[in-house]
């Protein structure tokens, strides 16, 4: 970010006139350190699930650990979006919060999940 914002402004320099020339030309972006991804043990989950059967959100809970759908798209589903003759779920669409604003669009892949 902080490379972007100062490219762009000494090349809005430059082309004012303000500097001859950019020392951003020979600079390099530099990498984009990605965080590391943490996963949940099979112990992990195994207790998540424990705890979850507890609640009325079990089985969302379920579904999210063993679909690899997403969050937005699990609570969009609609009965509608289930099979269970063929026990399967058509993810169709996802719930997206604007600033506090829910509204559904397409999701970003759309997929059948069979268990």
């Amino acid at each position: 970010m902080t490379y972007l914002t100062l490219k762009q402004a000494l090349k809005y320099a430059v082309e004012k006139k303000y500097i001859p020339c950019s020392p951003m030309d020979s600079i390099r972006k530099p990498k984009d350190e990605k965080p590391e991804m943490k996963v949940l043990t099979v112990e992990n989950v195994n207790q998540l699930l424990t705890e979850a059967k507890k609640t009325e959100y079990y089985a969302l809970f379920f579904t999210y650990e063993f679909t690899g759908a997403r969050r937005g798209e699990l609570l969009a589903c609609r009965w509608s979006d289930i099979d269970l003759k063929l026990k399967q779920l058509s993810i169709n669409r996802q719930l997206v919060d604007h600033n506090n604003v829910l509204t559904f669009k397409s999701p970003k892949t759309k997929m059948d999940v069979a268990r």
